[in-house]
């Protein structure tokens, strides 16, 4: 699979082969469908947090005798039913956390990959050159490469390019070990360095190649 090396400014400069084992596999959509639920997962904080009537403030003593006063019983002012009681069933601190193995990571990864380069998807530029923090530039870049919602992955991901992107809506960027197929999927187009996607099809094949002699050793 081969597509073009354009530069910042849209023109082509090169080829660059695709690996047919990371970027032309049939989607698997149930490795896809763990890996998201995992990362969203991942993403919550689980800090909610209500007392119960056994925190809150205030006395246990009973407010007035069980019987004649003609009021409904009650054995504390800390009571659910009362302002300022405690909460039934309320919220606690707990671990989102899923946890999947590596092999489930790389295939929704490889997955992602490959039906964003059916898409036509896949955008390799040869360098990106941000010295200074300007907004403007990156904005000129994305125009003439007809970007509407890009994800930058970048082997260099330098302050500059960071500083002058961050107020540009509806585009991120990552390294290429940050790289995960929710973020592949979240995104209209994937803009990869040439450095960033030739280290990542560098990982990702040594770990196919693994993968494939431990199946053969089982």
């Amino acid at each position: 699979m081969k597509i073009d090396i354009l530069n910042i400014k849209g023109k082509k400069v090169g080829d660059f082969e695709l690996t047919e084992n990371i970027f032309a596999q049939n989607p698997n959509k149930n490795t896809i469908y763990e890996a998201s639920k995992a990362y969203l997962a991942n993403q919550r904080l689980g800090t909610a947090k209500a007392k119960t009537r056994g925190e809150v403030a205030g006395s246990g003593k009973k407010p007035w005798r069980q019987k004649g006063t003609g009021r409904a019983r009650v054995g504390s002012k800390r009571t659910p039913t009362w302002r300022g009681g405690g909460v039934v069933f309320g919220p606690s601190p707990r671990d989102y956390r899923i946890d999947l193995p590596k092999k489930v990571k790389n295939n929704a990864l490889i997955s992602s990959l490959s039906q964003k380069a059916k898409e036509g998807k896949i955008i390799v530029l040869d360098s990106i050159n941000i010295t200074s923090i300007k907004t403007k530039k990156v904005a000129e870049m994305l125009s003439k490469l007809g970007l509407k919602k890009p994800l930058f992955v970048l082997e260099d991901r330098t302050p500059e390019f960071i500083l002058s992107s961050r107020n540009i809506s509806n585009m991120d960027s990552c390294q290429p070990e940050s790289l995960c197929s929710y973020y592949v999927l979240s995104h209209k187009e994937i803009v990869f360095d040439q450095k960033a996607i030739e280290n990542l099809q560098k990982r990702l094949f040594i770990t196919i190649d693994y993968e494939t002699i431990v199946d053969r050793t089982e």
